[in-house]
């Protein structure tokens, strides 16, 4: 598959780090607000849980547990993120239960 498809993986790469490129910088201008961050990450998180059981499902055991996994990470990350950022400050009971 690597041998016929290199390029379109390769434009597929570029696209990919030009899209976090521009996310990072929407990040460090303030363009994002505190509360968008928070929905990414957790749609980030639960997508990456769904797909990956999904994948689980279908017999593709090893990608799947992967892709959970990363999911489940996108959603402890956000979690914390939450408590601990300066206008969203969750108490550290919600912080304990959500995590």
């Amino acid at each position: 598959m690597l041998k016929k498809n290199w390029i379109g993986l390769i434009g597929v790469l570029f696209i990919f780090l030009a899209f976090l490129t521009i996310l990072k910088i929407g990040f460090e201008e303030g363009w994002i607000p505190e509360e968008a961050k928070i929905a990414l990450g957790f749609v980030l998180g639960v997508s990456g849980l769904f797909f990956g059981f999904t994948l689980y499902q279908k017999k593709k055991e090893t990608i799947g547990e992967i892709i959970a996994g990363l999911g489940a990470g996108f959603l402890y990350a956000t979690f914390a993120y939450s408590s601990f950022s300066s206008k969203i400050q969750w108490s550290v009971n919600t912080l304990l239960i959500s995590m």
